[in-house]
């Protein structure tokens, strides 16, 4: 069999040859092909309608057909997985993502997915790039006097990205997105997926942190008004609509995989590998556990979601986070509590004395119908006194 020789073959009634140096079998092709088809499908060799086994060589002088065929337990393709987002597809039916076990996104989940998306499907397409901000925290933002170098390096990249500046921030353990357009003044509009009654306070920090961002721009600030495309419906999956929002603000909604919160969301979590600095899992997750902990404490129930609140502030939203993932949240959030500067009495001493009395009515957590009364010792019998008198001895045993 000479060698170099040519194989022919066709693929969507178009006809290719490729020249190969060495004999080549079925499965060889196969997996060259499917490594150049991407993410989520593969490829068959066939001829005369029929798939050739892995072993069969391939001649020169026969035609074969390739079949691109969807893998059926193929996730959408992540998203830094190419430079486009053609690959994310399309598919049939939305698949169920389990949702125990799951997490939120982290600022290095936010940053990949923002860039993934922002990148233009083809390097013809006239997509305005606007300035984009790594993933913040909105209390961080407002707190720090930012240095002058930083400010001036903002103002020119605002400049270059045509007037227009997308980020997307974290408040309260929630995600969202704030999209600013330069007409004559800078103009806003927040995204958010909460439902009514939910986004009052983040409104209102949506409102400081365009203030504070146009202020930084150099530029007066004009309105700013509130949407919502995307309903959130998992407490975890603020960070998916927030980017959800991203792709709606850029007209690029297309790309993204049917609508289905809990596959994108999988989806935007595996984007990015490295461990991210923090995350948001959502307001309805971290404030009942630390009510839950307090109670359990000693902290009266009327008071725990107050308590709760102290806490945050004092402590920060972060740090009792971390703390609540530790495998000792109660030591852990303690710790917390006793640094300089935070210093924080969790449980007060009236509450802690409370405490300490109601569960002197339990042993083991079963009621004790008198606990303060003394178990009455058993009165036990002396010794017995013999009267020697009353003994005789038999002489026969002498």
């Amino acid at each position: 069999m000479d060698l170099p020789r040519q194989l022919h073959l066709e693929l969507d009634e178009i006809q290719t040859t490729i020249t190969v140096c060495a004999p080549t079998t079925t499965v060889e092709v196969e997996r060259a092909e499917t490594q150049m088809i991407g993410r989520g499908f593969y490829v068959t060799v066939t001829q005369h309608g029929h798939r050739l086994p892995p072993w069969c060589q391939l001649h020169a002088d026969e035609r074969y057909q390739l079949q691109v065929l969807a893998k059926r337990q193929a996730l959408p393709s992540s998203v830094l997985g190419t430079n486009t987002l053609g690959a994310l597809g399309h598919t049939d039916e939305p698949r169920r993502m389990p949702t125990s076990g799951l997490s939120g996104l982290g600022d290095t989940h936010i940053w990949a997915s923002m860039k993934a998306l922002m990148t233009p499907i083809q390097p013809e397409a006239k997509i305005r790039q606007p300035m984009k901000l790594y993933p913040f925290r909105a209390l961080q933002l407002l707190h720090q006097q930012l240095p002058t170098g930083l400010l001036t390096d903002w103002q020119h990249r605002f400049t270059k990205a045509e007037g227009n500046i997308i980020v997307i921030y974290e408040y309260l353990n929630h995600w969202t997105l704030l999209v600013g357009e330069l007409n004559d003044r800078l103009h806003w509009c927040h995204y958010d997926g909460l439902r009514t009654g939910d986004t009052d306070a983040q409104t209102a920090m949506a409102n400081r942190v365009a203030h504070k961002l146009s202020s930084c721009l150099g530029l007066d600030m004009g309105n700013i008004h509130s949407r919502s495309i995307w309903t959130q419906r998992l407490p975890f999956t603020c960070g998916t609509i927030a980017l959800c929002h991203l792709a709606e603000a850029l007209q690029l909604q297309h790309c993204l995989p049917q609508q289905d919160e809990m596959t994108l969301h999988h989806t935007f979590l595996t984007t990015c590998k490295t461990k991210p600095t923090w995350t948001a899992d959502g307001r309805a997750q971290d404030p009942d556990s630390l009510i839950s902990l307090l109670e359990s404490k000693g902290v009266p129930a009327k008071n725990a979601a107050e308590r709760a609140k102290q806490v945050r502030e004092k402590l920060g939203p972060y740090q009792v986070q971390q703390a609540l993932r530790a495998n000792n949240p109660w030591a852990a959030l303690k710790a917390a509590a006793s640094k300089p500067g935070k210093m924080f009495r969790l449980v007060t001493e009236a509450e802690l004395q409370d405490y300490i009395n109601e569960r002197a009515q339990t042993k083991h957590g079963a009621k004790v119908q008198h606990p303060k009364v003394k178990k009455q010792a058993s009165q036990k019998s002396g010794p017995i006194q013999l009267d020697p008198d009353d003994f005789k001895l038999d002489a026969k045993h002498f």
